[in-house]
């Protein structure tokens, strides 16, 4: 009894309250009372279900309706649809365990509802790939393409060596751990089948969505700009991490271009020049990216340390993008040298050999 969600779940609703009322806005203490009191209310929900459906094992109508998805195509479509419109396979998971607890249910029944609940769960992927990049909407489409063929595949096979073998445990009542079981199986299973077929998927995605034709090539962002979504910004937080953790790589980029220049200053190269120029158009596109999607998160509702990390971000990446300004303004002192045929005198050199041992200090 100690184990079932009703014992249970009172006291993580309790500590998750006690959490939320005395952690700070955006502290890891008031995130973790959330999920303790998101995840009691989950249990609280399915116990509530469970409860509410019991009487329909002996509902006529309802055992009828059961009796219909047991064949494999209504019962995809049903748990598709149902999956679809709550946009959520984990709910829809958890009504058909609720529903199992009434004792209707077979595992006839369940089986094609689970394969059709791991296709209605690609639509909240579709949904949320509108509006975004290219290759946002192939990602969308892998999945919906990965739980596709795999369910179609395992539907074909199973119920074809069903046709001979008939399968006595689909008979039987299904249960809240059978059909959790099934459904971790079924998607493991998918993974292992279809991961060297990987490349094909990408492939099948990217003929779905395809590069727009245009006589100009299609502009791909670095990973960390394009992380920067505009529907991460009500999650203040996360958004923050995010902004950080692109500043950190434009420090890079930045810090490789003042390398680089200081190199050329000793010896004179010009692949290493258009390196530093390269570099130098990387920190401006990372400057003004971040920048505006720092000004967009500054409109939102943060707390007082969000708002301060986001205050050092904006004058770090002035910063530093003056630091990769000065690299450029060092290939371009050494340029202009080369073709006058001028150089440094040994002291001169000397104190930048010193600088630049410093930098890279």
């Amino acid at each position: 009894k100690l184990l079932k969600p009703s014992s249970f779940s009172p006291v993580l609703a309790a500590i998750g309250i006690i959490c939320m009322m005395t952690g700070k806005d955006g502290s890891r203490k008031k995130t973790i009372g959330s999920i303790l009191l998101g995840f009691a209310v989950l249990m609280f929900g399915m116990e509530t279900m469970s409860g509410a459906v019991s009487p329909l094992k002996d509902n006529s109508t309802f055992t009828g309706m059961l009796t219909a998805f047991s064949n494999p195509v209504l019962g995809m479509a049903a748990g598709a649809v149902l999956t679809a419109i709550i946009q959520s396979s984990s709910a829809s998971v958890g009504i058909l365990q609720a529903l199992c607890m009434s004792g209707a249910v077979t595992y006839g029944t369940a089986l094609p509802i689970i394969m059709g609940q791991n296709i209605g769960t690609c639509v909240t992927a579709l949904i949320s790939s509108v509006g975004a990049s290219k290759n946002a909407k192939r990602a969308a489409f892998i999945h919906l393409y990965f739980n596709l063929i795999g369910t179609v595949c395992f539907m074909s096979v199973f119920y074809l060596i069903n046709r001979f073998l008939d399968f006595p445990f689909l008979s039987d009542t299904a249960s809240a751990a059978g059909i959790a079981a099934i459904h971790s199986l079924f998607n493991i299973g998918c993974a292992i089948v279809l991961f060297p077929f990987a490349d094909r998927l990408v492939d099948l995605a990217t003929f779905t969505v395809q590069n727009a034709k245009t006589s100009e090539p299609e502009q791909i962002l670095p990973e960390e700009l394009a992380a920067l979504d505009e529907r991460f910004l009500d999650n203040s937080s996360y958004a923050i991490q995010l902004c950080k953790n692109a500043v950190i790589k434009m420090a890079e980029y930045s810090k490789t271009a003042i390398l680089l220049a200081m190199e050329v200053q000793a010896e004179y190269a010009g692949e290493k020049v258009a390196e530093v120029i390269r570099l130098e158009q990387l920190v401006d596109q990372f400057e003004d990216v971040i920048g505006t999607y720092l000004v967009k998160l500054a409109g939102k509702d943060l707390s007082r340390e969000d708002s301060h990390l986001l205050s050092v971000l904006l004058h770090c990446i002035s910063d530093i993008e003056r630091i990769s300004d000065h690299a450029i303004n060092i290939t371009e002192a050494v340029d202009k040298m080369q073709k006058q045929g001028l150089e440094f005198t040994s002291q001169g050199k000397q104190e930048l050999d010193s600088l630049g041992i410093a930098i890279r200090d």
